[in-house]
């Protein structure tokens, strides 16, 4: 009989560390860190602008502070830091399509809960947990 109960407590032990995985994985990006930060400087590039109006160059105008890829890198969200103050730290949301990034979302540092309800769980997650989103009504100051 103990050793049924021993069984039992080690196989729910099992199935609990188990269903927690998977949240994790459902709910939290798993990143992808083979994919080169390159792939998504140029669509950062061309979502920034410049005093002259001309597309910011990588290293020259802005650094990339940390990029974040979702769903095998389909999704990335990547935070840049103008480099001389020009403008603020930003958010850019992107998506893959084809072989190139293309930007969803503007660059920001809120976006509203109506811009990012059509946004992948993983890509969500990141944004409500890193306090990116703000609810809709607040952000139009009612």
């Amino acid at each position: 009989m103990r050793r049924r109960v021993i069984i039992l407590v080690c196989e729910l032990i099992l199935v609990s560390v188990g269903v927690h995985f998977a949240r994790y994985v459902i709910l939290h990006r798993l990143p992808v860190t083979d994919l080169p930060i390159s792939q998504v400087s140029t669509a950062a590039s061309q979502s920034l602008t410049v005093a002259s109006g001309a597309n910011p160059i990588v290293g020259k105008n802005y650094t990339i502070n940390s990029v974040n890829y979702f769903d095998n890198g389909s999704w990335a969200i990547v935070n840049v830091q103008p480099i001389n103050n020009y403008a603020s730290p930003a958010t850019i949301i992107m998506r893959k399509q084809a072989d190139s990034y293309r930007t969803v979302l503007d660059p920001g540092s809120n976006f509203s809960s109506n811009s990012v309800q059509n946004l992948p769980t993983p890509v969500l997650y990141y944004l409500n947990s890193h306090s990116l989103v703000s609810d809709s009504t607040t952000a139009a100051g009612l």
